[in-house]
């Protein structure tokens, strides 16, 4: 028995340890690529543009495979890194190219993602510039 609960922490040790790039890296248990600052990896349009010009630290270029979820406000991505519960993985509409997804709470994400679909049918809707 002492034996099977070694060979389980290792397992879980090794899948959690890691090194990726992406989270295509990851397995499927543990999905998302993340940082030591637990970003998302790679990082997303926008992200790298702070990078360049300083805002954010120096660019990191893999991570470890990790299982936790992301928090509200944190940068998700809907096929890899999923939201806690109660929220959901977004891209606002924008006038500026490609804001980040991120996690919010998922009544809002519903209501946004219906008005957008209303306006996308309606030809006199105004777009943000």
């Amino acid at each position: 028995m002492n034996c099977y609960l070694l060979v389980l922490l290792f397992v879980l040790w090794e899948t959690e340890a890691r090194v990726c790039r992406t989270s295509y890296d990851c397995p499927q248990r543990t999905r998302c690529c993340r940082n030591s600052n637990g970003d998302k990896l790679p990082l997303q349009e926008g992200k790298s543009r702070d990078i360049m010009i300083g805002i954010d630290g120096p660019l990191q270029s893999t991570g470890r495979c990790s299982s936790r979820l992301a928090r509200k406000n944190e940068q998700c991505d809907p096929n890899n890194c999923d939201c806690e519960q109660g929220l959901d993985c977004y891209r606002p509409m924008s006038g500026i190219c490609c804001p980040l997804y991120r996690c919010y709470n998922a009544t809002w994400v519903k209501q946004q993602r219906e008005f957008w679909e209303k306006c996308f049918r309606n030809p006199r809707c105004p777009l943000p510039m």
